[in-house]
């Protein structure tokens, strides 16, 4: 070899050197947010639900900033847009995963969008943190997804309790949307009316973006019934419904329903057509500071019951403490929520979870729900 080639051989293991050098020392580049996924419902019929749980993380995630951060770095959300549809869920989680890098999402923001996304995030290894998805069982077999809001096989079954135990319906109509979460909702009422001694005497179900619901009321005005269960996707449906009885006469009947078919946007829809003694049963809680917090930020009150959609202002605190032990580590945050987040006080609830990402409520949490003189009104229940 000659002496030349020696030369540029030397040269170019001396400028591998440096370079080698020049990657271990400078370091690398930090971020100086940690990144949080966000998938709500802010357009579509849950929007009234959707827009309010972001609005709650948003004002959590503000505070949070406000006071420092997680270990010195601020949170950022990246909103998307669920629908509370399951192809635009998918879609969104596949963008904040894949695109964004994102290991931890609070959302999705309903039963029809959190399905098909809990497989994704178990397959990944991110941490999903479910709002207002109520089905029962969903999350069983997706060790990576959690739920603020507990299945309805409480609340389900409460409502057949009470339509029995304290209204003595005894012969119900079941009118339910073709979904998962409303299907969940008229199984455990059911179950909870047969178990105090009343029936089922006619179920009908109609497919989502149903308009004339005129043929189902008719078949229930030649029924001997002495109530009716409404399980919908959103408040719309059932404002359509409510309108329609009233147009042909089924008034006659106890009114009662999931928590989205007696809400304030139902009443302000159609006003006495929604009957004053129809009912739901959910979660409750009083936090005023809390409530004026977000009227101060948004110039307007919640939409939908407070529990469901204000839950996620605790999730978002719960979240930045799992953030500030793990990382932005998906499989660490979910285990810090199993092992450590024991009875953990909100400004919503206390909590804990289950294995299968479902909150553990007590069934004094709950009340009966009405709209008197449109007013929201809230009764103890007695088992």
């Amino acid at each position: 070899m000659n002496k030349q080639n020696k030369f540029w051989i030397t040269t170019a293991i001396i400028a591998v050197v440096v370079i080698a050098l020049i990657v271990i020392l400078i370091p690398t580049p930090q971020h100086d947010t940690i990144k949080i996924g966000g998938m709500f419902a802010l357009t579509g019929k849950w929007a009234v639900g959707g827009v309010t749980e972001a609005n709650f993380v948003k004002l959590a995630i503000d505070e949070i900033n406000a006071n420092g951060g997680v270990n010195g770095k601020q949170l950022e959300l990246i909103l998307e847009d669920d629908m509370c549809s399951g192809n635009d869920a998918v879609a969104a989680a596949n963008k904040l995963i894949y695109q964004d890098g994102i290991n931890v999402i609070l959302g999705p923001s309903c039963t029809p969008a959190s399905a098909p996304v809990a497989p994704i995030a178990n397959e990944n290894k991110v941490f999903i943190l479910a709002a207002t998805t109520t089905a029962a069982g969903l999350f069983d077999d997706f060790e990576f997804a959690f739920r603020t809001s507990p299945p309805s096989t409480d609340a389900g079954a409460l409502i057949g309790f009470v339509a029995k135990k304290k209204y003595n319906v005894n012969n119900v109509a079941i009118i339910q949307e073709q979904t998962e979460f409303a299907q969940s909702w008229a199984d455990e009422f059911t179950k909870g009316l047969i178990q105090e001694g009343g029936k089922v005497a006619l179920k009908e179900e109609y497919p989502t973006g149903t308009t004339d619901f005129r043929g189902i009321i008719t078949k229930i005005l030649s029924a001997d019934v002495d109530g009716v269960f409404l399980s919908g996707q959103a408040p719309e449906d059932t404002a359509l419904i409510l309108k329609q009885m009233k147009e042909l006469g089924l008034v006659d009947v106890k009114v009662m329903g999931n928590p989205t078919a007696i809400d304030m946007k139902i009443y302000e829809s159609i006003g006495d057509a929604l009957p004053e003694d129809a009912f739901t049963v959910v979660p409750f809680v009083e936090n005023e500071k809390l409530l004026q917090k977000y009227v101060d930020k948004y110039g307007k009150q919640p939409g939908f019951q407070f529990f469901y959609t204000a839950a996620m202002y605790d999730a978002t605190y719960m979240l930045a403490e799992a953030l500030e032990n793990c990382g932005e580590d998906g499989e660490c945050v979910k285990n810090y929520f199993l092992n450590n987040i024991k009875d953990w006080r909100g400004q919503v609830a206390s909590w804990t979870f289950k294995k299968n990402g479902d909150p553990v409520l007590s069934s004094d949490a709950y009340k009966e729900f009405s709209i008197v003189n449109g007013k929201k009104v809230y009764k103890e229940i007695e088992i």
